[in-house]
């Protein structure tokens, strides 16, 4: 059986609110409120998925987000991290990220993605569905 290649592309942009983290160590970010478009691609093209999520850390030390996707079928890749631009020394804040993704099945595609600090603590992790015609 032949797997689908997939090919995602990561860009990160972030905007950020607040000042310096507190002096708890070793607290993973949180977040919330994920938003991306489109959610319908054209199967057998490259798509651009782009996206905002909302993070918290009280330790004001996220480093990196990080992304899985799922294909029709099951089979998943996922993405090492990439450093989060402009994070760091930050206690919340908006994290704009973009992917491109080659959907060659039709079908429903799953993501996950996530934050993870400098201590290597992952934050929750947030899903949406991709749908390939």
């Amino acid at each position: 059986m032949k797997f689908p290649r997939l090919v995602l592309v990561i860009l990160v942009s972030t905007f950020w609110l607040g000042c310096g983290g507190s002096d708890e160590p070793g607290v993973a970010p949180a977040i919330q409120s994920l938003s991306f478009d489109p959610n319908t691609v054209e199967a057998g093209k490259q798509s651009t998925i782009s996206g905002t999520l909302q993070f918290e850390d009280p330790d004001a030390d996220a480093a990196a987000f990080a992304l899985k996707l799922t294909v029709p079928g099951g089979q998943s890749q996922e993405i090492p991290p990439s450093n989060a631009q402009g994070v760091s020394g930050q206690t919340a804040g908006t994290l704009m990220f973009a992917f491109i993704v080659n959907a060659i099945l039709e079908g429903e595609y799953d993501f996950e993605i996530w934050m993870i600090d400098s201590a290597g603590n992952s934050s929750n992790r947030l899903s949406g569905k991709l749908s390939a015609q």
